[in-house]
């Protein structure tokens, strides 16, 4: 770095690929499970969950499994893969039945929606993830949003955007893709 603490042109951050960190996490060097997501070839701590993000998670979990969500292939924690340098664990995805059993993890192209319980990682979520998401081609994502209270809700990805983008607050009800029916936005928060 020059004196003013910028990078110079012979320092470049290094970039792991999906093939290399995977490995470290088969080999244990990295834990299995939440706690560090490859993010543009960078691995990255994700912060612990609070009571916020537990609470979300687990109402998503009671709605979404009252509504059929186990047999369209919904799945808690699991880790996708997806365009290189990209590996991450969301809270919860829908894969198509070739992914359902099997033994391999998850690629972008077989997740149909993904949801991101976001408290302390919005930036993160709504910035580089929404992205990497939109890239893959995966048809819906949304970010349950625990700071603004509501959700936000992509779908319609070309190319690294999706083209359609809009925020659910909680006095409003979304239709849930794949399980034919709509949750109120609300039961899904703590109340207060």
């Amino acid at each position: 770095m020059d004196v003013a603490g910028v990078a110079t042109s012979a320092e470049r951050p290094f970039r792991w690929s999906n093939e290399r960190y995977l490995a470290l996490v088969e080999s244990g060097i990295i834990p299995e499970g939440r706690g560090i997501e490859l993010i543009d070839g960078q691995m990255i701590e994700a912060m612990p969950q609070g009571k916020v993000h537990r609470f979300i998670f687990r109402a998503l979990q009671r709605a979404f499994g009252s509504m059929g969500g186990f047999e369209q292939g919904m799945e808690f924690n699991s880790t996708i893969v997806l365009p290189e340098g990209n590996v991450f664990d969301p809270e919860i995805i829908f894969v198509s039945p070739d992914a359902m059993d099997s033994e391999d993890l998850a690629t972008g192209r077989q997740v149909r929606f993904v949801v991101e319980v976001s408290v302390s990682s919005r930036a993160t979520d709504l910035g580089s993830k929404k992205e990497a998401y939109a890239k893959s081609g995966i048809a819906t994502y949304w970010v349950v949003d625990g700071v603004r209270r509501g959700i936000w809700e992509f779908a319609e990805p070309v190319g690294s955007r999706y083209q359609s983008e809009r925020f659910v607050p909680l006095s409003e009800s979304i239709h849930v893709p794949l399980l034919g029916g709509s949750i109120d936005v609300s039961q899904l928060f703590p109340a207060g």
